[in-house]
Formats: C-alpha cells, structure tokens, sequence
C-alpha cells in the first residue's frame, strides 16, 4: 500500500472526509511523521526478526593484511556469516570476548551512526586459501522510511500504520477514540507478528538454524 493510500485513509478515519492534506503543508507534515513513527514501532517490535528485513549480501573479497570490511548499508543483526563455497558458519565473536588472540573467527565493530564493520579474527595472508573468496552475509535490515507519496510500506498489513496514525492524532484530541485505534494497531501489529512465525506446511526454516549456529548477538 502507499503513502498516499495509507494518508487518505488516515484522513477518512481522522476528519471524514476524503482529500488528505499535502505533504508540503504542517497537517501532512505531521501525518508522514506519525508514519514514520508507525514503521520504527513495527521494526522494532518485541525484538521481532521480521522476515520482510531479512536479507543476503556479500562482502569482500578478501584481501592480503586487510581484516576489515563493511558490512552491507543498513545492517541491523547478524544471522550468520559463510565464507564463498563453504556451508559451514564463521563463529562470531562479540568486542567483549576478545583477547588478543587470532583465529578463524569474525567480529562485528561499529553502531548505526558511524556504520557496521567485520573484522576477521586473523589477518589474512597472501598463501591463505581465503584470499579471493566473499563472505556471505545473512542479517536483518534497518526499515525503509517513507517519504514521499508513492513510497510503499514492508510491512505484510499496511492496516497497521492507519490505525496507528489515527491513534496518534486522537491522543489529546478523543480518549476513547485514541483507545480503540491503538487497540486495534495492537491487534493488527500482533497478527503481523505471529504470522511472521509460521512456517509453510511442508517447509523448513532455516533460519533459525543459521542464527543459533552462527553466533546471533
């Protein structure tokens, strides 16, 4: 669904009428805000690994002396690290757990703000047979955040920003009307969520495996 849709139903919801402010003017500033609020509050709800952020890139090559590299734009949580051509997990270790020590092990360094690096737990050698290969990398996202009209949202039901945004702009406007959208961005937000825990009839999901072999912190 889009901004656009997404706003117009909001303003259904919120004035009873159809044509929702512009965003260049205050009230449609302050709605595209209240939904960017909505997708931080989905993204990051109960720690929930959402499959809609899931993603694989790949890093590298490996290179002789280099032990770090950027990890992919956006990266939020590791779900496991492969080097090229091996089904094999590279062990995580955390800052904390460091000792000086080298060994076959990688390292996440870094924040949001300056970005994300890895940093191999040994350096590389020009003889090593790592050299040339990637390091595949499995890792949930950062969200998009909308901006303008014909942006479209992640999440699997949109239902849940409108109801969200409408809550928001009853809080000081409509006690009980700001209680039942929130009740029902809640319910919304929680069917989302327990949807994104089912697994096919028939299928396996290996993500899990992946993240409790791979060192997920």
């Amino acid at each position: 669904m889009k901004v656009n849709e997404i706003l117009k139903s909001v303003h259904v919801a919120y004035e009873q009428a159809a044509d929702a402010p512009a965003l260049n003017d205050e009230d449609g500033q302050i709605r595209l805000n209240l939904l960017q609020k909505a997708v931080h509050r989905w993204s990051t709800d109960n720690a929930t690994k959402w499959n809609e952020l899931f993603s694989v890139g790949d890093i590298g090559p490996i290179q002789p002396g280099q032990r770090e590299y950027d990890l992919p734009e956006g990266y939020s949580l590791s779900s496991g690290f492969y080097l090229q051509g091996s089904s094999e997990p590279l062990y995580v270790k955390s800052p904390s757990q460091l000792t000086g020590e080298d060994g076959k092990f990688v390292t996440i360094l870094g924040n949001p703000q300056i970005g994300h690096k890895l940093r191999l737990g040994w350096i590389p050698k020009s003889s090593d047979q790592e050299i040339g290969k990637t390091i595949i990398v499995k890792y949930y996202r950062d969200p998009f955040i909308p901006t303008k009209l014909d942006d479209v949202l992640e999440m699997s039901d949109p239902n849940f920003a409108i109801a969200y945004v409408t809550a928001e702009l009853f809080v000081n406007d409509d006690a009980n009307l700001y209680t039942k959208y929130n009740s029902d961005a809640m319910i919304l937000l929680a069917n989302m969520r327990q949807r994104n825990e089912l697994v096919p009839d028939g299928q396996f999901s290996g993500l899990e495996g992946d993240i409790g072999i791979g060192g997920d912190w």
